[in-house]
C-alpha cells in the first residue's frame, strides 16, 4: 500500500502560524490561495470542484471575508456562503447560464435599443450583478432580507445605476407566505416551498402577484427572464401570465424536483406563453460555453425558453 502525502497540510492554516494576533478575524492564508490558482486551471476539466472541497469544504470553512474582482465588478463575500466560495476559487457561479445570458443580450441589443432583465430569485445578486454589464437595466427580485441586504451592498458597492431591488417574491396572489431557509451554506436553496436542507419553521415573507406589481409600478417590458425559485416556478408564472403572453421573453428557468413533485409536465407548460420553443441547457467543461438537448421535463437543471426565432438568433448547439 502506497500512501501520498497531503502537501496542503505543509500549508500554515491559522492566523497564529502566520505571525498574527489569534483574536484577530479569519483571514485567507496560503493555502487558499493556492486552491484559488489551481481552481483557476480551466485546461484541468474534470475533478477541481472535488480537489477543493475536499481540501476546503464550504459547509465547515470559517466565515472568511474577500474581496475579487468579478467581471469588471467589485465581488466581497465570504468563504463560508458556497456562491461565494464558488466565485471566489472558480471566479464564477453557473458559467453555463452566464454565457447564454451574455448571448442572449449581445442578440437582442442588435435589434432593440433597450434590453431588460429580470431576475427572480435574484439571491445574493451573482447574476444581477454580471447582467448589469449586459443589458440597459436590471429588475432583481428577492424576498429574502438577509439576501436582499446583501444584493444592495454589492450594488452600492460597485455604484450601479441600472439595477433596482425588489424585496419580494412573485407569485399568482397577493399576500404572505412561509419561506423555508436553507440549514447550511447554499443559500441558493431558500424557497416557499419546504424541502430538505431547509429549516423546519418558516419565516413570513411578502409575494406579489407579478402582473399586478410590474403594471402598478410601470417597469418595462421583460426581455430576458431568470427564474431560479426552487420549486415555485408554476405559480410565480401563472401570476405573470399577461405580461408573458405580451412580451414573450427568452426564459432560463431552473427546474428542479419541488417542481415536478407539484406540477405535472402539462400543468408547467400551459403556464408559458404560446408557440414556445423549450430546452434543457447543458453544462459544458469549457469556460462559458453550454449547449442545449431535447427538453426533458424529468430532468433536473436550465431550462432554455423562447419564441421560434430563438434557435436563429443564437450560436445554440443542439445535441440529441
Amino acid at each position: 500500500l502506497v500512501t501520498r502525502p497531503n502537501y496542503f497540510n505543509f500549508l500554515p492554516h491559522t492566523a497564529a502560524q502566520f505571525g498574527l494576533d489569534s483574536r484577530m478575524p479569519a483571514a485567507l492564508t496560503l493555502k487558499h490561495r493556492l486552491l484559488r490558482k489551481f481552481a483557476h486551471q480551466r485546461w484541468i476539466t474534470r475533478g477541481r470542484m472535488r480537489v477543493v472541497r475536499t481540501l476546503c469544504n464550504p459547509d465547515t470553512v470559517a466565515d472568511i471575508p474577500f474581496e475579487v474582482d468579478y467581471f469588471g465588478k467589485r465581488y466581497a463575500g465570504s468563504l463560508a456562503n458556497f456562491m461565494d466560495w464558488t466565485i471566489y476559487f472558480f471566479g464564477r457561479y453557473e458559467s453555463e447560464e452566464l454565457a447564454l445570458f451574455r448571448d442572449v443580450a449581445r442578440a437582442l441589443r442588435s435589434q432593440r435599443d433597450q434590453v431588460t432583465f429580470y431576475d427572480v430569485g435574484a439571491n445574493a445578486g451573482t447574476h444581477s450583478l454580471f447582467m448589469s454589464g449586459q443589458v440597459s437595466q436590471v429588475h432583481a427580485f428577492e424576498p429574502n432580507p438577509a439576501m436582499v441586504e446583501r444584493l444592495t451592498s454589492r450594488i452600492r458597492g460597485n455604484s450601479l445605476q441600472n439595477v433596482t431591488v425588489h424585496p419580494v417574491g412573485l407569485a399568482d396572489s397577493d399576500e404572505a407566505r412561509g419561506f423555508y431557509l436553507p440549514d447550511h451554506s447554499n443559500t441558493g436553496v431558500g424557497s416557499f416551498v419546504y424541502d430538505a436542507g431547509q429549516q423546519r419553521e418558516p419565516i413570513s415573507l411578502p409575494v406579489r402577484r407579478g402582473d399586478h406589481y410590474l403594471g402598478e409600478r410601470e417597469l418595462p417590458r421583460i426581455d430576458i427572464l431568470k427564474m431560479d425559485i426552487q420549486g415555485y416556478e408554476v405559480p410565480a408564472l401563472q401570476g405573470l401570465r399577461a405580461r408573458l403572453h405580451r412580451d414573450r421573453p427568452v426564459i432560463i428557468l431552473e427546474m428542479c424536483h419541488l417542481t415536478r413533485k407539484r406540477w405535472s409536465e402539462q400543468e408547467f407548460l400551459a403556464a408559458l406563453y404560446p408557440d414556445h420553443r423549450i430546452y434543457n441547457l447543458e453544462h459544458c467543461h469549457d469556460w462559458l460555453r453550454y449547449q442545449v438537448i431535447p427538453f426533458d421535463y424529468r430532468r433536473d437543471g436550465n431550462l432554455l425558453i423562447g419564441p421560434p426565432k430563438l434557435k436563429h438568433a443564437l450560436p445554440l448547439q443542439l445535441s440529441a
